[in-house]
């Protein structure tokens, strides 16, 4: 069962040298009646994220932090997201996304892939959830949240009101 979304955002991913600073800010961006927070960007690294989390354990942040987690439609698009949130993308995944240049086909398969090893990986080891950034690409978040077998999509969240075609 993943709960619902975040009521406040906490720190993306980024090199362990920041990590401190970001911690050390996260307490005061979390204010009651915040049941969670939201990790901007799990960095499609799992160790980054239980690091985040410890590091905010450790602090004294008593709130269950959930990952967010973007799926790969292009190599563009990841590379914009990443540099705007300071998330870093793995040396071996840069690599292998700049091999298939504009073969859309492979990028979208291995994307699908590794997030959703990410994603199985977060939730066995304990995440409270996941958020995607779906940047208007819901068909990939939807591909990936059946792989993982985690119930049926709504369409609509409940008191959403439907929009005109």
């Amino acid at each position: 069962r993943v709960p619902p979304m975040h009521d406040r955002c906490g720190a993306p991913s980024m090199p362990s040298a920041r990590i401190s600073s970001t911690v050390a800010s996260v307490p005061s961006r979390v204010e009651p009646p915040a049941p969670k927070v939201t990790e901007q960007n799990a960095g499609f690294n799992a160790d980054a994220y239980w690091s985040f989390v410890d590091a905010c354990a450790a602090r004294g942040l008593d709130v269950p932090i959930v990952p967010g987690i973007m799926p790969i439609a292009s190599f563009t698009r990841l590379a914009r997201f990443s540099d705007a949130c300071g998330a870093e993308i793995p040396r071996w995944i840069r690599r292998r996304l700049e091999g298939f240049g504009d073969d859309t086909a492979s990028i979208r398969a291995f994307g699908l892939d590794v997030v959703t090893r990410l994603c199985a990986s977060l939730l066995e080891r304990g995440a409270p959830g996941l958020h995607f950034y779906t940047l208007n690409q819901p068909t990939l978040t939807a591909t990936i949240w059946r792989a993982l077998r985690l119930g049926e999509l709504n369409p609509r969240a409940p008191g959403d009101t439907p929009r005109p075609r």
